[in-house]
């Protein structure tokens, strides 16, 4: 089954989006168009809507009320038919009006008497003699209603709950009337309408061709974005197989930058780390090579009567022996440490009585090796949150190893000392120190200093590491510094613990 790549599903997205956004941009123009077409519409509707109130005002002025229009729809359009020639009649001139109208209805012989046209131009076409014809739709008087001053209805409908507008009609600064214009809702003039479908045929073409462009812009973009990403994944491959070489060059300041910086760091990192951990195997074989060789030269020498069985020999073999049992030892508690193999059993811990017990204990051996050996504490109760044979275990290793790198006839002092919220325990020995750069190599694996590398007085080189990792299980520091007595100064660090 083929995989949709992120690419096509970001482009997919984002042409969704443009889409979505395109058809509220349309929706929302012609909307807007319409609507400013409508209250065109009803804005220029009001100079005629003054007219309408002029005309109104002549006839209430000449006919003295409005009751000749109560109910009576076609008197009221009679004033604007009249009204568009000029002529605005009062209540009189209307009534005659009609009676000649009805007179030709009866007696349809009857011809009114001529009239003299010579040198006047004929009537137009769409203004009947009689009058008889209602305004045309788009009249002024389409939709208008008369209230009286009380704004009771004369003629027309009139609802307040509607969006209608009211205008005073005055008569010598008297209102007696008011005129209700309905707004328009709709738009019936047919150049009106051509003009706005124009309007949504030219807003269409112009929504197709940003969307099309919102298009190949999130193309452009999804490219720009996952092409990097792309580069990442392949990489990512190469180290898979082991290919701690690639390297990343994606010059950007972005999120996407920084994963590529991120990446290169983790490549030199496992570069690294496979190195170290070749150069860990090379030295274990050396290591382990080292004392079966002479395992295997003794016991081939006996086997062959160079050397005799005896005691002296045997002892030999035995020392070999135990030196290869503390070296596979180590390893196996080094690397239960780095795999978290290692057990704690924590308790309160007083590192006063501790220590004193470790230095009673190593006295003898460092006298034997013409070394002195102090203790300073501040004479009170320290107490750690700790794993006592843990913290044995480190203190052995660090005494050891200063035993084994100290000269005959110098001296280790260890200290016992408090800060605000950890106790702290110095190590110092006398001659000889190291180099600064190998301070900070003491607790790798298997580093020894080069003068001390000697089957002699070397030990396997694994102590400090054990160190490190018992000190970080119990959440403190361990440093290696140079000695004010010539030597190494090891310090360890470790939380107080404190009843709540």
């Amino acid at each position: 089954m083929a995989t949709v790549g992120i690419q096509l599903k970001l482009f997919i997205a984002s042409l969704i989006t443009s889409a979505a956004l395109v058809g509220v941009m349309y929706g929302v123009m012609v909307w807007s168009v319409d609507r400013g077409m409508l209250s065109y519409v009803n804005q220029r509707d009001m100079p005629e809507l003054q007219q309408a109130i002029d005309k109104l005002a002549t006839y209430y002025r000449k006919s003295g009320s409005w009751q000749k229009l109560v109910r009576n729809r076609r008197e009221f359009d009679d004033i604007f038919r009249d009204g568009a020639r000029g002529q605005v009649r009062d209540a009189s001139d209307l009534q005659e009006g009609r009676d000649s109208r009805r007179l030709r209805r009866r007696d349809p012989d009857r011809r009114p008497p001529p009239h003299d046209d010579r040198g006047r131009p004929p009537p137009p076409e769409d203004h009947p003699r009689d009058g008889s014809r209602a305004p045309p739709e788009d009249s002024i008087a389409v939709g208008l209603t008369l209230l009286d001053a009380h704004r009771g209805v004369v003629t027309g409908r009139y609802d307040p709950q509607r969006n209608q507008h009211l205008l005073p009609i005055e008569v010598s600064g008297e209102v007696v009337g008011w005129v209700v214009k309905t707004h328009r809702d709709t738009i019936s003039d047919g150049f009106l309408l051509q003009f706005l479908r124009e309007q949504r045929e030219a807003l269409a073409l112009i929504s197709v061709f940003v969307f099309f462009l919102s298009a190949l812009l999130s193309y452009l973009f999804s490219r720009h974005l996952v092409g990097p990403i792309k580069v990442l994944a392949t990489a990512t491959e190469h180290l898979t197989h082991g290919d701690y070489t690639v390297s990343l060059s994606i010059p950007r300041r972005d999120e996407l930058g920084q994963l590529a910086r991120d990446f290169n760091e983790l490549a030199f990192t496992l570069a690294r780390n496979d190195e170290a951990r070749k150069r860990w195997f090379a030295d274990i074989s050396h290591e382990l090579r080292t004392p079966l060789a002479v395992l295997k030269g003794e016991i081939e020498a006996m086997m062959d009567g160079i050397r005799p069985i005896e005691p002296g020999n045997i002892k030999s073999l035995a020392e070999e022996v135990q030196h290869l049992t503390r070296l596979i030892e180590d390893l196996y508690e080094l690397s239960n440490s780095d795999i978290g193999g290692l057990h704690y059993r924590k308790s309160e811990l007083d590192l006063t009585e501790l220590l004193a017990a470790t230095v009673e204990a190593h006295g003898v051996s460092f006298q034997a090796s013409g070394l002195h050996l102090e203790l300073h504490t501040p004479g009170k109760a320290t107490v750690v949150w700790a794993d006592e044979g843990r913290i044995r275990q480190l203190l052995d290793n660090v005494l050891a190893n200063a035993m084994k790198y100290t000269d005959q006839g110098g001296r280790v002092e260890m200290k016992l000392y408090t800060s605000a919220d950890s106790a702290c325990v110095s190590i110092d020995d006398s001659k000889p120190g190291v180099d600064d750069d190998q301070l900070g190599q003491l607790f790798d694996h298997l580093y020894r200093a080069e003068q001390s590398r000697n089957r002699s007085s070397g030990g396997s080189g694994l102590g400090l590491a054990i160190c490190r990792r018992i000190v970080e299980a119990h959440k403190g520091t361990i440093e290696a510094e140079h000695s004010a007595l010539g030597g190494v100064q090891i310090t360890i660090e470790l939380p107080l613990y404190r009843v709540e």
